[in-house]
């Protein structure tokens, strides 16, 4: 087993859930968090072109969740191996992965996120991430 690797990743003071401010096509997308901070869902992929506020959204649950919520951000990660960062990932309240649109084409991160997020739904423990496209066009 690998040791997990402690994450310095700090969150953006600016970036939580009562600044967030989604266009009106985007309001069904706040239910969908009330369900998953509410238990009813555990699990939740957001998608839609850059700028449009998924790191804000997902950094704004976290930070509403508390120190127990995982933030990771991809586009910080992808430089360390994959069990380094997700190892005792099912100690986590609830896990938020960020530009999951990165790991395309990286075998060890697809297949570590593929089976943590197995460990994570059979635990019980919500999980949001966050890409460019839904995942079925992610190839």
């Amino acid at each position: 087993m690998v040791d997990q690797l402690p994450l310095k990743i700090p969150l953006d003071n600016d970036l939580n859930l009562n600044n967030f401010q989604p266009r009106r096509d985007l309001l069904q997308l706040l239910t969908g968090v009330d369900a998953l901070l509410g238990g009813a869902d555990q699990s939740l992929f957001l998608w839609g072109p850059t700028g449009t506020g998924k790191s804000h959204l997902l950094q704004g649950i976290s930070r509403t969740i508390g120190a127990r919520a995982l933030y990771l951000p991809m586009t910080e990660l992808l430089q360390y191996s994959p069990e380094a960062v997700l190892d005792g990932v099912v100690t986590s309240e609830a896990v938020l992965v960020d530009d999951i649109q990165l790991i395309v084409g990286r075998e060890d991160w697809q297949e570590a996120l593929f089976h943590s997020f197995n460990r994570l739904k059979a635990a019980g423990i919500p999980q949001v991430y966050s890409g460019l496209a839904p995942p079925a066009q992610m190839t």
